[in-house]
Order: C-alpha cells, then sequence, then structure tokens
C-alpha cells in the first residue's frame, strides 16, 4: 500500500474547516488482467477530482479502478458528481463497494483499495472521509491506532505523518492548528524525504474548499516537463562541442 493522506485545515478561530489537503506519492503497482504486477506511476494519477470533489486511492491499481476513476469523471454534470453526492449523504459509496466485489471475486482480498474522499459544495466548507473496502463513508478511520480527530493518514509514512505533525499541536486547543502554509509543508516534507520502499515517486497535492478543487502539482508538473526540455537542449549543445 502507498501513502495517502488527508489533513483538515482550520479558520484561524478553530471553529471550521476551512480547506482540506490530499496528497499522494507517486508509486503505484499496476495489476492487469493478466495477474502481472508492473510500476504505474507515469500513466495513473492515485487523485481522481472534479470540481467540488477529490479521492485518493490507497492499494494496487487496475482496470477497474481506472474505469471508477473515469466514470466518476464522466458523470460530473455542472460541478455535481451524483454519486459521491449520494454517498456523503447516505454515508455509503455504492458504487465503490461494487467496485471492490467485483475485484474480490476475482483477484481476491489481499490488495483491495481504500479510499479518502473530500468534498466541498459553493458556499459550504469542505470536509474529509474514510471509505473502507466495504464503502462505509466515515469521517475517521477506526483502524488508525494513532488517528489524532482531525487527519487521516493510510500507508507506510502515515506515521511519520502524524508524529511530524505532533510537534505542531496546540494542546491547549486539543487540535492541529496548522495553518495551509505549514500543512502543505508538513506534507511534501514527508512524502519527499520518505525511503520506504513502497513509497517514492512525484506528490500530487490537491487543495480542496469552499470554491472548488485546485491541483497544486499541476506547475511542479510544468516545471519538471521544463526542465527536462532544458536539459536535453543543453545536453544536445555539450555533445555537438
Amino acid at each position: 500500500m502507498s501513502t495517502i493522506a488527508g489533513m483538515r485545515v482550520y479558520h484561524s478561530s478553530g471553529k471550521y474547516v476551512e480547506r482540506v489537503f490530499l496528497a499522494t506519492d507517486g508509486k503505484l503497482k499496476y495489476c492487469d488482467n493478466s495477474g502481472s504486477v508492473e510500476d504505474a506511476s507515469d500513466d495513473f494519477k492515485k487523485i481522481a477530482f472534479g470540481s467540488h470533489w477529490a479521492i485518493a486511492s490507497a492499494g494496487e491499481c487496475n482496470e477497474n479502478l481506472k474505469r471508477f476513476y473515469a466514470g466518476l469523471r464522466s458523470s460530473e454534470k455542472k460541478g455535481v458528481c451524483p454519486s459521491i453526492v449520494r454517498a456523503v449523504e447516505t454515508k455509503y459509496f455504492t458504487e465503490f463497494a461494487e467496485l471492490n466485489r467485483g475485484i474480490a471475486l476475482k483477484e481476491g482480498c489481499e490488495e483491495l483499495p481504500v479510499f479518502l474522499l473530500a468534498t466541498s459544495k459553493p458556499g459550504k466548507n469542505p470536509e474529509l472521509y474514510f471509505v473502507d473496502i466495504m464503502g462505509n463513508v466515515l469521517t475517521e478511520n477506526p483502524g488508525q491506532d494513532f488517528y489524532d480527530g482531525n487527519h487521516l493518514f493510510l500507508g507506510p509514512q502515515a506515521e511519520s505523518l502524524h508524529n511530524s505533525l505532533a510537534l505542531d499541536v496546540d494542546s491547549t486547543v486539543g487540535m492541529g492548528l496548522l495553518d495551509a502554509v505549514k500543512s502543505f509543508e508538513l506534507l511534501y516534507d514527508v512524502l519527499e524525504k520518505s525511503t520506504c520502499p513502497d513509497s517514492g515517486g512525484r506528490i500530487q497535492i490537491v487543495s480542496v474548499t469552499r470554491r472548488g478543487v485546485t491541483n497544486l502539482s499541476e506547475r511542479l508538473e510544468e516545471l519538471v516537463k521544463n526542465a527536462e526540455s532544458e536539459w536535453v537542449r543543453e545536453t544536445k549543445k555539450r555533445l555537438r562541442n
């Protein structure tokens, strides 16, 4: 399982959530229909998102998961994804439960995905949820021993994220009142410095607010692409000399 993280960022008053970050590392195993496993980090992003929702998966990637992500994106109309709205309202993600049932029947239960889900509505504060393998939509992860009530971390770097967060917890308030900048810095530092063999690759981070979803990694991808192009030009120039 790779690392995925969800962080609630509270307003300075501490009374409500004004932003949710979802972050993942870039390493991903892909299992095709024949059962062959390979690195899929370059052609599949673990975070899918729309206008007012974002979902991050932990577990192996396969064709079923790719179709599930594509279905969420294509079903969105006027900024609303009906299946996600229904999942949040009923606390049960029917389509995801069906996805895992299909995977389990064909491939077994060893690498069933779980999700972190962040949603908002225009003018409404964002929220963060954990979606277990059965499709239950929860505001916490019952299996996370070090859950602090405000953040959800899954995978090999989960405890490192929690320990780093604990250094910034305001004990007089009883919650981690990190602002957006410190939260982003924490997520990036822990994921980028990971030495775990099941983690690694280019980091993806999105931000969800009442205004919608922002892909913060888009600029990073542009910079990397431009840097690679510049490297190619410089290398060709050196080889001519």
